[in-house]
């Protein structure tokens, strides 16, 4: 039967004065509150106490924002224990692919329940009690079971509580920004985190607009590997120069014949991108619009063979690394310099990229206000473009009015490889391989630059620096 556990225990601190009570807390935020209810109603020791949490780097910062927090507001005492995952780990073998809330999170509330138990019997408390209770996403009515079958075992009283009632968890979270404090996002386990970053990865592929077969695919994949991929130092490669990282990354994640676990991989890269870009304070928008960059790739190679593909992770990098950003119509990758030379921002066109003369001009305006605001080192740098579009034959072959042939004369041509075939990956995608004869002529574009080949005209690549 349901019983309120937030009446039970403020009649049972009624009495309570020159008591004392060891809490177990499971972090900082979640104890604010708690610690701020039974202020003045019993004397408290924090117990700390989580070998569940899936590393010790996430163990002591947690244990170190735990004890700041006891520092500024002197609201309870201090005690822990040292990590040991390995209790953790040997109470839920075989409870692995359990769900979040179910048999092993039952599991770990006994764990550390009984240990606090242990050791408020041996300290002398009159009570043991938890901060578990102050999550909406935590079952009350459980753990205060849990609590008084311990209390049973153990020989010492249990108070109980569901903190989370008369607006506490919101307290809590109004706590922890007012002091600043580290707030997780998933509970500390291992499993809870894989649980969690998948969530949030199906929810930035939905952002970003995945085709929902590609998006499926992805998320198969992240359930069947998300474990190995969690587990890799993914943020360190993120830092790595370009293709040392893409390359130690492939390394590690083996057969991938799709290219899939490449992509849930540096889709989880991304996700740490985007707290770089909240420190350095980017808007969201250009965020995403510059990771958009994965469902671009994705769909295009889906709609062209029906199956999920990711062929562009050698790419990638350079947006994962805060080198490369979509502003506006058009991309903007920030290249140092080299030998003491000052360094160049590349322009690149996205493909159906609107080239209106409003479009291109508002990019630009929109790359140096970002350039000024938070890479002041590339401020007043040339802008340069490698691309079909600045081959000057097409300033022969297009009308006065086409956006191509406006966009090429942007720029001043310094270099033109007029043999490069490159050209025909971007204008006949489908029939790159193909005979002159026989290349489509699907768009005025493909038409206009089919004759001029044909008339034994030269298109080529080209390179170029903005006038």
């Amino acid at each position: 039967m349901k019983q309120n556990f937030d009446k039970l225990m403020l009649n049972e601190l009624e009495g309570a004065q020159g008591k004392r009570l060891l809490l177990h807390s499971c972090c900082a935020p979640c104890s604010s509150h708690c610690l701020s209810e039974l202020a003045g109603k019993i004397q408290t020791t924090v117990f700390y106490y989580n070998p569940n949490l899936d590393c010790r780097e996430e163990y002591e910062k947690r244990k170190s924002e735990q004890q700041r927090f006891l520092r500024e507001t002197g609201l309870a005492g201090f005690l822990d224990v040292d990590y040991c995952a390995e209790e953790y780990a040997a109470a839920v073998i075989g409870l692995e692919n359990e769900r979040e809330g179910g048999a092993r999170c039952a599991v770990c509330f006994r764990l550390r329940l009984e240990r606090t138990a242990r050791e408020a019997k041996a300290g002398g408390y009159d009570y043991f009690a938890t901060t578990l209770t102050v999550s909406p996403l935590k079952n009350a009515q459980l753990i205060n079971e849990i609590g008084f079958a311990v209390a049973e075992k153990v020989g010492v009283k249990y108070l109980p509580s569901d903190f989370k009632k008369r607006g506490g968890y919101l307290h809590s979270v109004r706590l922890s920004e007012e002091y600043g404090l580290y707030r997780q996002d998933y509970c500390g386990c291992a499993f809870s985190k894989l649980a969690r970053e998948g969530q949030k990865l199906s929810a930035f592929w939905e952002k970003l607009g995945l085709l929902p077969s590609v998006k499926t695919r992805a998320e198969e994949v992240w359930k069947g590997c998300g474990a190995e991929l969690s587990a890799l130092p993914l943020e360190a490669w993120r830092n790595l120069p370009y293709e040392e990282g893409a390359a130690a990354l492939k390394g590690a994640l083996g057969q991938d014949e799709d290219g899939m676990k490449l992509f849930a991989a540096q889709s989880l890269q991304a996700l740490e991108a985007k707290r770089e870009y909240a420190a350095r304070g980017i808007p969201e928008d250009v965020f995403f619009a510059t990771m958009a960059f994965l469902s671009r790739f994705a769909n295009e190679a889906f709609e062209r063979s029906g199956r999920p593909a990711w062929t562009w992770g050698w790419w990638f990098p350079r947006q994962l690394a805060l080198r490369e950003f979509r502003l506006g119509a058009l991309e903007f990758e920030l290249l140092e310099g080299e030998n003491g030379e000052k360094g160049r921002i590349s322009v690149h066109i996205p493909a159906g990229a609107d080239l209106t003369e409003g479009a291109v001009d508002s990019s630009f305006a929109a790359a140096r206000a970002f350039l000024q605001a938070h890479f002041p080192a590339y401020e007043g740098t040339p802008f340069v473009c490698s691309s079909w579009m600045l081959s000057p034959a097409l300033q022969e072959i297009l009308p006065e009015t086409s956006h191509v042939r406006r966009f090429g004369a942007r720029f001043e041509v310094v270099k033109w490889e007029e043999d490069s075939p490159a050209f025909r990956d971007w204008i006949f995608p489908e029939a790159k391989d193909a005979s002159q004869e026989d290349l489509p002529e699907t768009t005025s574009l493909q038409r206009a630059v089919k004759r001029y080949l044909l008339a034994g005209g030269k298109l080529g690549w080209a390179e170029g620096i903005l006038k």
